[in-house]
């Protein structure tokens, strides 16, 4: 606690009260101002601290728009971009155009089968355009009548801001 007092008031950001709460699950850091130029100012520190990060999120972002995909779960989060759920036609649309041949299946592409040759398509072009030799962890949920949900791929998987940066120039480069 100590340190990160250190460090906020190096930084100009003298806080009043600091304090943890640790309950052996979770793990909260308090940080009381009376200020919001202060709370203003900690988000900006924050943010430069993570540069790298947003700024791969931001090239990833601009990419797959011009490329027409919407991913709106794409986020930085633990230093770290994330891709979120997408629909199976969307992670279609990625893999193609992360270089996969077309996909011609046999029945709706939501279907179980297609959508897991799906995920397996998009797996493989991440990894290849990316280097990734660690696992790479994508999930189809199927659709549910229950929760009236479609059919989604979720890359679980969080991507390095240098990967990310990889597949936002591959994408750039696809486009041409």
């Amino acid at each position: 606690m100590d340190e990160l007092r250190e460090v906020l008031a190096a930084a100009g950001l003298p806080v009043p009260r600091l304090s943890m709460v640790d309950d052996g699950l979770v793990s909260v850091i308090e940080i009381s101002t009376r200020a919001h130029p202060q709370a203003r100012a900690l988000a900006a520190l924050l943010r430069r601290g993570l540069k790298s990060a947003f700024a791969a999120e931001e090239a990833l972002r601009e990419a797959l728009r011009v490329h027409g995909l919407h991913v709106p779960q794409l986020t930085v989060r633990d230093r770290r971009v994330h891709l979120g759920t997408l629909t199976v036609a969307t992670a279609e649309a990625l893999a193609h155009s992360l270089g996969a041949p077309p996909y011609q299946p046999e029945g709706a592409i939501e279907e179980w089968p297609q959508a897991q040759h799906v995920r397996a398509r998009l797996r493989n072009a991440i990894m290849e355009n990316t280097g990734r030799t660690a696992v790479l962890d994508i999930v189809v949920h199927p659709d549910c009548l229950r929760c009236d949900r479609d059919a989604a791929v979720e890359i679980s998987s969080s991507l390095h801001p240098q990967e990310a940066r990889k597949l936002a120039t591959a994408l750039r480069q696809a486009s041409l």
